[in-house]
């Protein structure tokens, strides 16, 4: 169980932004460089709820898919329905945490780290 909840843990980040600072964070750049990872944290918030409700989801449809006789129950249906929702919203909500930190210039000062400088930092 701790293995597959790894599993998951990792799959779910592969779509998230880094908010490593990439550059010396300074009077000049310390407010782009908190707004960024704000960015960033509010998008990779949205990428693993959107995994959550993907979950939930495939978990309702395996439940129906076991019991014929919950495939036309309301409950049922109603849960599906919110659960497209919040994956709607989820995806959304990353779309455009995305789009503004692409526009605000944050990939220029936050980010993944140079194979080179995690490497020096690792040392």
């Amino acid at each position: 169980m701790v293995r597959a909840l790894a599993l998951l843990v990792a799959l779910a980040s592969t779509g998230c932004i880094d908010a490593v600072p990439t550059v010396a964070v300074n009077a000049g750049n310390a407010a782009q460089v908190q707004a960024c990872q704000t960015n960033a944290s509010v998008h990779n918030w949205f990428v693993l709820g959107g995994v959550a409700v993907g979950a939930g989801a495939s978990g309702l449809s395996t439940v129906s898919a076991a019991d014929p006789a919950l495939r036309s129950s309301v409950p049922l249906l109603i849960i599906a329905a919110s659960l497209t929702g919040l994956g709607t919203v989820a995806t959304m909500g990353a779309g455009l945490a995305a789009a503004s930190f692409a526009s605000g210039g944050c990939p220029t000062v936050v980010g993944a780290l140079p194979a080179a400088v995690a490497a020096d930092a690792g040392s």
